[in-house]
């Protein structure tokens, strides 16, 4: 955290304001904050509310144009906000600005560049784990970017309804990126705007309750956003992805062969309750569905469409980990 904090004040650009949303952590990062940056709006919740309700909490907080979120568990290189604010400046048909992450900034291991996503719903940074060689460079948007670390025009944010708080964490970026492109924002991309993440400190880079999360949001985004049809399809569709996921793993390659053996049967678990609980979950998010139209305009249909043609990545790539 005192690293994230001490990026965001080397920076170049400075922002105007910055402000730290405290989820109910019980390590006295909080009293330590407070007393290493004065400065800083510490805002302290009573209990975890999750990702996207503490983001939410930020952003009616702040005041500005644009809204720049940064995870505790992120450090921004010193040009970071300078570059964002660069690209804002020069597209104004975005609302999004995305940046590029690494896992291992000196080795040049690439976290993320942007999203692409999966016809069953399942969402995924391109490139990740894969060298960084300029492949990227000339990019000049992306599908979404991630929730990690981005900028967001703060009045679409705000009139979009923010994050979804039933998502609790994970896919919650997507979604709201999602929201943003069916409204007819843009998402452009900073290449040289770069941040260090490192990986899931919340809850473990392949945990249960992570892989839990994903799967049952994947459900809800599909649900929430997709064609009828691969709702429909959506249950067959997921079985296909599980199976080429699980023979890619077993030739080392894609995100199964990271799951450690011993932890595989009790991934297997939450993953069979993550589908429970997404469908029996399906009902609230189809009521989202139907108030799309007052948000994001009666386009939105037509606007997914384009999107799924433009970021889809195949179920053979994703299960493989090659997402570019």
């Amino acid at each position: 955290m005192l690293a994230c904090i001490d990026s965001l004040r080397a920076q170049t650009e400075a922002a105007a304001e910055i402000i730290v949303v405290d989820n109910a952590s019980h390590d006295g990062s909080d009293a330590r904050l407070a007393a290493a940056f004065p400065e800083v709006k510490l805002i302290r919740l009573p209990e975890n509310v999750g990702f996207g309700a503490g983001v939410n909490r930020g952003a009616a907080a702040a005041a500005g144009e644009w809204l720049a979120l940064l995870n505790n568990d992120a450090i921004a290189d010193r040009e970071w906000l300078e570059r964002l604010l660069d690209v804002a400046t020069a597209r104004p048909d975005a609302g999004m600005i995305a940046c590029k992450i690494y896992l291992d900034r000196e080795r040049r291991v690439l976290d993320k560049v942007g999203h692409r996503i999966t016809v069953d719903g399942q969402n995924f940074g391109r490139g990740h784990r894969t060298i960084d060689t300029g492949q990227y460079d000339h990019l000049a948007e992306v599908a979404w970017p991630d929730g990690c670390a981005a900028l967001w025009r703060r009045d679409a944010f705000l009139h979009l309804g923010g994050i979804d708080e039933e998502f609790f964490a994970y896919a919650d970026d997507a979604d709201l990126g999602i929201r943003f492109r069916i409204a007819g924002w843009r998402c452009a991309l900073a290449p040289r705007a770069v941040v260090e993440h490192r990986h899931s400190q919340s809850l473990g880079a392949y945990s249960p309750r992570k892989l839990f999360l994903v799967e049952r949001n994947r459900i809800w985004l599909t649900t929430i956003y997709f064609p009828l049809h691969l709702v429909v399809l959506n249950p067959l569709l997921w079985l296909w992805r599980a199976l080429r996921t699980v023979f890619a793993g077993s030739g080392g390659e894609g995100p199964w062969s990271q799951v450690q053996s011993g932890n595989r049967l009790q991934v297997l678990r939450a993953i069979l309750s993550a589908q429970v609980a997404g469908w029996l979950g399906a009902a609230r998010q189809l009521r989202k569905r139907a108030r799309l139209g007052q948000t994001c305009g009666d386009e939105w249909p037509q606007r997914m469409h384009h999107l799924l043609r433009e970021s889809r990545v195949s179920i053979a790539d994703f299960a493989r980990g090659r997402i570019e």
